[in-house]
């Protein structure tokens, strides 16, 4: 997993400005994706008290951003916005990502074995496991500090191939899902 991967192109010149207008709607812009051939640029938004985002919110930022879409001569015509929360069990690519997570369950996805990467031993169940849910403990720009089955394990970006929030319904106030 490459945390400094750069935005190129059209998707740079959309972060930017994204980044931006969203900030001004007082939320922040969790992601983007531009899918060039749908011509759909996807904007993940959240509130970075609440980790998400309202349907006000969205409409906010939707309206915030027409005016840019009619005057910015770089922008392709037609294209489709959408605007959302980046959802319950949202994907985790950046290290501000992980750092909004720490404490909260996490799912990954590794290219090596839990027992290659931990450099210690570990139960059988853990051992060979490349997918594994665990609790996020610490975060670093160089790997993640995570406990799984009681084991605390320090893992490199470089070998998580995927990683997801884990949807936890015990961290979900009992009022909440009422």
């Amino acid at each position: 997993m490459d945390l400094n991967e750069e935005r190129r192109g059209l998707e740079k010149k959309f972060f930017e400005l994204c980044k931006s207008v969203v900030r001004e709607c007082g939320v922040v812009l969790y992601d983007l994706d531009y899918i060039v051939g749908q011509k759909t640029l996807r904007l993940y938004i959240m509130n970075e008290q609440t980790k998400t985002a309202q349907v006000d919110d969205c409409v906010a930022v939707d309206r915030a951003m027409t005016p840019y879409f009619e005057s910015e001569t770089w922008m392709p015509g037609e294209i489709t916005l959408e605007v959302s929360s980046p959802g319950a069990e949202r994907y985790l690519r950046r290290l501000e990502h992980f750092e909004w997570v720490v404490g909260k369950k996490v799912s990954l996805v590794l290219f090596k074995s839990l027992g290659d990467v931990a450099g210690k031993e570990l139960p059988k169940s853990l051992k060979g496991a490349k997918k594994v849910v665990a609790t996020l403990l610490s975060v670093t720009p160089d790997r993640l500090e995570i406990e799984a089955e009681e084991n605390q394990v320090l893992v490199p970006f470089d070998v998580i191939k995927k990683a997801n929030l884990e949807f936890d319904m015990d961290q979900i106030d009992r009022k909440e899902r009422l």
